[in-house]
């Protein structure tokens, strides 16, 4: 699964699963939203749009929109299918309370929303080069 020629519905579920799973593995002990944002706004122009953060960091209440989404991505990546059965049942008490923070965070708008609202797509003269003419294959993303 790649991001080129998709249409902007496919590419902001796609990113957003994306997103979340780079969120997930958090590489960095400091700096991982920047280095994030930064990362998938450029692959967002190599895949001809236009993948703009700003609207979502122009004050603190959408910064939290932001924030609220990806944990929310981020714990579903963590805990597949957690639920309130499988949490009382748990001996694991970080999924017991990862449960108790999902249902807290059940409201926050979806991240694929989020970057549907942030993404335009460019014309075709802002595009990467075309694939085939570079020297490396493009690789697929294929989430778990």
């Amino acid at each position: 699964m790649g991001f080129r020629g998709l249409s902007l519905d496919l590419f902001a579920q796609r990113m957003a699963r994306f997103y979340a799973d780079l969120d997930y593995l958090h590489p960095f002990s400091e700096g991982n939203s920047r280095a994030l944002r930064t990362f998938t706004r450029q692959l967002a122009r190599e895949a001809g749009f236009d993948l703009d953060w700003a609207p979502r960091n122009a004050d603190g209440s959408t910064r939290d929109r932001l924030y609220r989404a990806r944990d929310l991505s981020v714990i579903h990546r963590a805990f597949p299918k957690l639920d309130e059965p499988r949490a009382m049942e748990t001996d694991d008490r970080m999924e017991y309370e990862t449960y108790w923070v999902l249902k807290q965070l059940q409201q926050a708008t979806p991240l694929d929303v989020i970057i549907r609202q942030c993404t335009t797509p460019l014309p075709e003269r802002h595009h990467a080069l075309p694939r085939a003419s570079r020297d490396e294959p493009e690789e697929e993303y294929e989430p778990e």
